[in-house]
């Protein structure tokens, strides 16, 4: 690493003041107790007893303070004590609940928070653990490197991060050894510096890739030939699946109240991307045992990294590194959309390599030359899959990708589209007041339905939602636009426009609240608090038919949260 002395002196600081070191805080020691040893915690100790400060242990007569049993909602600023048993909360926010006691506010003791907090999560202790231990190694890595589809099944996009201006090469072969392989290069580009490291983005496209084959690959980095090996897999190209997921926005829990810290300060935006970097990881090994280690592509529709102030790119990268950190993600050609945490910067277009980019939007001013993310499409198998870049309100270049992938790939038994915000979403953040979902609606529902597109994936709004079918009518309503009602568990043939799922965040970093009325084109909200994924099901019959099933699943148990919802119909 090229630091100068007082670079290293200032990163270290930094680092000190991001991350303070609270393993040996005791806080029963402010009220005159000593802390219980360390293995007594709340969830181990069914004996305990508790008061405004939080839980207390009596051990061999003498009264101590479990360690992790500090009252939450003392960490606010204000100092709340916590309530007495019995009490019944009045409110909630997404730390916990809220009571009151003689008049006066309260926390809720062990509170049921609305965000995926691992530190509370005893069954994964000793992982969660260990993680923590490497984070310092695994954050500031930001040469990783991300696998994106080509222009068809045939071909793989490779994308990474360098530290020199030297030629990107993708060493691809079918030997596990790789001692034959063919040398892909590809293209170099000087990006920025973060803390003072000049970065240049790579990208290779690897082609002639076969189904249902094994495949291993290195990159040169910096020059350099790897050591490790990758092995890819490709399956079948007629009954195959794909993953979909909502707002990964790793570093999202940031500004949480946690056991993490003993709930004596908000956590760190490192603190917050440490949490949310391992429930992606859990979310992505959850999906792919799901499949059987089977999938064949990963949809992401939008906000991989959460920080959102232009000025703070080392903390982008992190949550970059961050997404990219699952060793899962070397194996699987991802598809993300840009949402609009991931559009405050270019690291978006300089990480990945999207195939056929509109790389001259409306929005594209050619003195500047800034285009955050794109509009891009892709075949897979029978699938064509269109991302669109929804943070600007551009119905022209929306049009144009689509024809553009159309006029290339007409015949494709399926057509996909996927961008971040949730026009037919019901959650109370977003769908109905942001004024880009608003503008962008009318254009889309038109578009999608004119192009007969049979599926919608969508994030933004942190809470899932599935809608009824949708297509476009001039002469419905004021909005323009006709509903029909979904089956559940039943085969829907031939539907009259597209199914909008909005997927919630896959992390669980940020868990938001639906409508609770009626809208007319929600078949179904879902809250589940905790951390989702979506199956794809794609499937040929042998009478012509060919079928899509689309299922939504918890991380931890694979229970069905919703669906499935089946689409059939008679093949080209």
């Amino acid at each position: 690493m090229r630091y100068s002395l007082i670079n290293i002196v200032l990163f270290i600081a930094y680092t000190i003041a991001q991350n303070i070191d609270y393993s040996n805080y005791c806080w029963s020691e402010e009220l005159g107790y000593e802390c219980c040893s360390d293995n007594i915690t709340v969830d181990s100790f069914p004996d305990k007893i508790s008061d405004s400060n939080g839980y207390w242990a009596i051990i061999d007569g003498v009264k101590c303070g479990i360690r992790d049993g500090r009252c939450w909602s003392k960490a606010y600023k204000e100092g709340y004590p916590c309530c007495r048993n019995g009490t019944i909360p009045t409110n909630s926010d997404i730390n916990g609940q809220w009571g009151e006691n003689d008049g006066e506010t309260c926390g809720i003791l062990n509170p049921v928070i609305r965000w995926n907090d691992r530190e509370r999560v005893t069954e994964t202790k000793e992982e969660w653990n260990a993680f923590k231990k490497e984070w310092n190694t695994y954050k500031n890595n930001f040469e990783r490197i991300s696998v994106f589809p080509g222009d068809n099944e045939t071909e793989l996009n490779f994308g990474w991060y360098s530290t020199t201006n030297t030629l990107p090469i993708i060493c691809w072969g079918d030997e596990e050894t790789l001692s034959k392989c063919t040398n892909y290069t590809g293209s170099i580009e000087k990006h920025y510096s973060v803390n003072n490291i000049q970065y240049y983005s790579n990208k290779v496209t690897v082609k002639g890739i076969q189904r249902n084959s094994v495949y291993y690959y290195k990159r040169y980095l910096n020059g350099v030939d790897e050591n490790d090996i990758i092995k890819f897999t490709t399956h079948d190209s007629k009954n195959f699946k794909f993953i979909f997921v909502g707002d990964p926005q790793i570093g999202g829990a940031h500004d949480r109240y946690s056991p993490a810290n003993y709930y004596m300060e908000k956590l760190s935006v490192d603190d917050g991307t440490r949490n949310d970097a391992f429930n992606w990881n859990r979310t992505i090994i959850s999906a792919f045992n799901f499949t059987h280690q089977q999938p064949s592509l990963l949809l992401s529709a939008g906000d991989q990294a959460d920080e959102e102030d232009k000025d703070k790119p080392y903390n982008e990268e992190i949550q970059y590194s961050a997404f990219l950190l699952p060793k899962q993600m070397q194996q699987i050609p991802v598809a993300a959309a840009l949402g609009n945490h991931d559009n405050i910067s270019q690291n978006f277009r300089f990480h990945f390599n999207p195939p056929n980019p509109l790389k001259e939007p409306t929005y594209y001013s050619k003195k500047t030359g800034y285009i955050t993310g794109y509009n891009y499409f892709f075949k897979y198998n029978n699938v064509l899959v269109v991302v669109l870049e929804s943070n600007h309100d551009t119905c022209a270049d929306f049009k144009k990708i689509i024809v553009n992938g159309i006029n290339k790939y007409p015949n494709t038994e399926w057509r996909i589209a996927m961008f971040h915000h949730d026009i037919y979403g019901n959650g109370v953040t977003h769908a109905h007041t942001d004024n880009i979902i608003k503008k962008n609606r009318p254009c889309l529902t038109k578009l999608l339905h004119g192009y007969k597109f049979d599926v919608v994936i969508n994030g933004h709004d942190h809470v899932y939602t599935a809608s009824k079918f949708i297509s476009y009518d001039e002469n419905a309503n004021t909005k323009k636009y006709k509903v029909y009602e979904v089956k559940d568990n039943e085969v829907n043939k031939d539907p009259k426009g597209p199914l909008y799922i909005t997927a919630n965040c896959s992390t669980g970093a940020k868990l938001y609240e639906y409508l609770n009325s009626e809208v007319d084109y929600v078949h179904k909200n879902l809250q589940t608090y905790t951390s989702t994924f979506g199956i794809l099901d794609f499937y040929e019959e042998t009478d012509g038919v060919v079928s899509l099933s689309i299922t939504s699943y918890d991380v931890e148990t694979h229970i069905v949260t919703d669906g499935p919802y089946i689409i059939e119909k008679q093949k080209k």
